[in-house]
């Protein structure tokens, strides 16, 4: 059994911590979330149900029957994640475990077969992100790696010297994660966690027919086609990297939506509308600001901002930019040399407000309101509305279920470079000291230069999730808040930035040590003193509360840890500082009991 070496000189380090213990999640809510296929829909409520209704001939829906479904059905239980796309579905259970049903023939489910599924299956473990478009399929593991699977014959899941299908999961890029990521029908792209945008598959592909034409510039990189049906420019499946300070990408058929760090919205490639919005653009144009998340359906594009307002642009034939017809107008629609003249609205407009996510299918939209509310519109023909009706709707209407609580309403991260390292020092998530005691390679490499140890959580360590202060730990946060996660991914600066900026206000724990709700009602004396000031809640626990031995989590008790372990109180000399810094480096992993009538716990 071994004792922490010289706790009372390191007890000191305290005074200015954050920490990344990954405990598993005590039972929650979920956050909820709505997904979109072609013509289906689906539902994570509150309590972790999920929920389906729309077309169903292969599975889609996921009740095992094939019959299409115009109301919502209970699929299952104990999820905190979903995803859609084209006649496929995911969800993503608290156990990390990843389940998956409908069309599978180009193995995009992942089972590794080419069944369609009909009732949900399980993929694997150790999840903690899932993406789809229906063909190809993105995950995330909780170790940070990236894995992908199905279509992938021009090079769509980022593998080079690989173009096959493949029907189960596959790593992606090794040694490059991705925080988002998706594909079209002959590209990819994908950010990583520092704001890195990359792209790879196809940047031109002939488009056969009478009319045939070329799409051009998915990649962004301003390669443009040459004259002929022949591309002289094959698709190369190996990522590149095409601009910097991004947050998040979704792909389309044939183009792209970008969001940056500031919230501008950026569209690169072409789509079938001779006139609307950027018809092609080979490299990246911005098209608006203020946005936290945009998609494409079939010819038709939505974004939602900051703010909570719906924004939507592109073919409006059965009612799916949700304005009620009043902004329609015609546009060319169509291959270059053949046309038809169909209802749109070519440039953005706001259609609805109090929203907090959206998603979108072919020719339908789905939205949760702030109050929990589920609204959908647009096209209707299989039910994929959920109002129980076969009608298209022109204008969002409301469900009769519910997601079951308020919904944390739509923010956007920005990406902090390295240069931002001294104003980080500056804040209560990170603790340079603490940083190198909880990480012995940081501290050798860095000679035990604070700067340096700030730069290699800003460039590697964030990213890794590694622990960096007993008051934040981005693994414990990401895993016990759901909804941060769903937004920001595997991002340890994102992560930290959010509990800075709202989740202290919001009394949001960060760590298996210090839990803000309950340093608050243990210490009726501090509440008479700082009333609702969270902040100076923190600072007292680290410049007095920790040396008093005031309880602070739920998961430890320094003056218990004491009593019960006579051997640590031996050697850290009955200091509570002492004994909190041996159960984060030892006791956990010992499997020492912390607190009375518990059993222990195991952070990792």
């Amino acid at each position: 059994m071994t004792i922490f070496k010289n706790l009372r000189t390191v007890a000191c380090c305290l005074a200015a911590a954050v920490l990344s213990l990954a405990l598993a999640p005590a039972a929650q809510a979920s956050t909820p979330a709505v997904a979109a296929g072609s013509a289906h829909s689906v539902l994570l409520k509150t309590d972790g149900s999920v929920w389906a209704w729309g077309r169903n001939g292969l599975g889609q829906v996921g009740d095992g029957t094939g019959l299409v479904r115009s109301a919502p059905v209970l699929i299952g239980n104990g999820v905190i994640a979903i995803a859609a796309g084209g006649d496929s579905s995911f969800a993503l259970r608290a156990d990390g475990s990843l389940w998956a049903w409908g069309d599978n023939q180009l193995g995009q489910l992942g089972d590794g077969t080419n069944q369609n599924r009909t009732s949900p299956v399980r993929i694997g473990g150790g999840y903690q992100s899932v993406s789809t478009n229906g063909k190809t399929t993105f995950a995330t593991r909780r170790d940070g790696s990236q894995w992908a699977w199905g279509q992938n014959d021009v090079g769509q899941l980022g593998q080079p010297g690989d173009t096959s299908k493949t029907n189960q999961p596959s790593p992606v890029a090794a040694g490059r994660f991705y925080a988002a990521a998706s594909s079209g029908v002959c590209h990819g792209a994908g950010v990583t966690p520092q704001g890195s945008l990359w792209t790879w598959g196809c940047s031109s592909r002939f488009v056969g027919g009478t009319a045939g034409h070329f799409i051009l510039g998915q990649r962004g990189n301003g390669h443009v086609n040459a004259n002929g049906l022949n591309d002289p420019n094959p698709p190369d499946p190996a990522p590149a990297l095409l601009a910097e300070g991004y947050r998040t990408v979704s792909t389309g058929v044939h183009y792209n939506l970008a969001l940056k760090a500031d919230g501008s919205l950026w569209i690169f490639g072409s789509g079938d509308f001779r006139d609307v919005v950027a018809f092609m653009s080979l490299v990246p144009l911005q098209v608006g600001e203020g946005y936290a998340v945009a998609a494409q359906g079939s010819h038709f594009s939505a974004g939602l901002k900051t703010d909570g307002s719906l924004w939507t642009w592109g073919l409006n034939d059965v009612g799916q930019l949700a304005d009620g017809g009043v902004g329609n107008t015609t546009c060319n629609f169509g291959e270059v040399f053949a046309f038809d003249i169909v209802a749109c609205r070519p440039q953005p407009a706001q259609v609805g407000s109090g929203y907090a996510a959206m998603a979108v299918g072919s020719k339908h939209g789905l939205a949760l309101g702030r109050d929990g509310s589920v609204w959908s519109w647009g096209g209707n023909d299989e039910g994929q509305l959920g109002n129980g009706t076969l009608t298209p709707q022109k204008v969002a209407v409301a469900l009769s279920i519910q997601a079951g609580s308020p919904v944390l309403g739509p923010r956007l991260m920005r990406v902090v470079p390295v240069a931002d390292a001294n104003t980080l020092a500056a804040a209560p998530f990170f603790d340079a000291n603490y940083y190198m005691l909880r990480n012995p390679d940081v501290a050798k490499a860095s000679g035990g230069d604070a700067t340096a140890a700030r730069a290699h959580w800003l460039q590697s360590g964030s990213a890794e999730l590694r622990e960096s202060s007993v008051l934040f730990d981005a693994q414990w946060y990401l895993q016990n808040n759901a909804d941060v996660a769903a937004a920001l991914g595997h991002d340890g600066v994102g992560a930290a930035l959010h509990y800075r900026d709202w989740g202290i206000t919001e009394a949001r724990d960060a760590s298996p040590a210090f839990s803000l709700g309950l340093y608050q009602s243990a210490n009726p004396d501090l509440v008479a003193a700082f009333g609702e000031n969270r902040r100076l809640y923190q600072q007292h626990y680290l410049a007095f509360g920790v040396s008093e031995c005031r309880r602070a989590s739920r998961y430890f008790d320094a003056r218990y840890y004491l009593r019960t372990h006579a051997d640590v109180a031996a050697a850290v000399g009955n200091s509570c500082a002492g004994a909190l810094i041996h159960w984060l480096n030892n006791g956990r992993a010992e499997g020492r009991v912390a607190v009375q009538d518990a059993a222990p716990l195991y952070p990792r």
